[in-house]
């Protein structure tokens, strides 16, 4: 819950990745340099909550209200901020790339955003847009093997024939 995160938070935990905080009211909070990376924040009330910082890639906040929240300098590439209420937030030096999704007329660098992806001053890895699958393992417990090595060829088989009425191989 929203109450939680802010407890964790105050505690110094900043790590929240691909946490759902679907409709959350986080109205005011202080979560400067929060890593919510993945994370699900759709229909989520920011409004003066201070991001400054903030690892927001792939965050899909569709439909948040972040009015008048701080995000100078958050990473917010391959975000859903379509529908998002974005009335007087701080955007100066924000990132974004091709796959951030804006609502319709929104220009990011007239926000004072700042182009991410190739070339961008920021070292910033992808993260799953969907929770990773463990790797297999076998009754051993040990990781399993994507393809069976190569057996040796089976041997030829055995000539028969009738001899006397009998089968004989050899």
């Amino acid at each position: 819950t929203a109450e939680t995160l802010k407890q964790l938070y105050a505690d110094g935990l900043r790590q929240f990745n691909q946490v759902d905080l679907f409709g959350a009211v986080l109205t005011g909070a202080n979560l400067k340099g929060i890593d919510l990376s993945g994370a699900n924040l759709t229909g989520a009330n920011l409004e003066g909550a201070n991001l400054e910082g903030a690892r927001l890639i792939g965050v899909d906040l569709y439909r948040a209200t972040l009015t008048q929240a701080q995000l100078s300098y958050a990473l917010l590439e391959g975000a859903n901020l379509e529908v998002t209420k974005l009335d007087g937030a701080d955007l100066s030096n924000a990132t974004y790339d091709a796959a951030t999704r804006f609502s319709p007329g929104f220009d990011p660098l007239a926000a004072g955003m700042q182009r991410g992806g190739s070339g961008s001053q920021f070292e910033v890895e992808s993260v799953p847009t969907a929770p990773s699958r463990p790797e297999p393992k076998d009754v051993f417990g040990s990781a399993a093997v994507a393809s069976a090595p190569a057996s040796p060829k089976p041997p030829a088989p055995k000539r028969q024939w009738m001899y006397r009425g009998r089968l004989v191989s050899g």
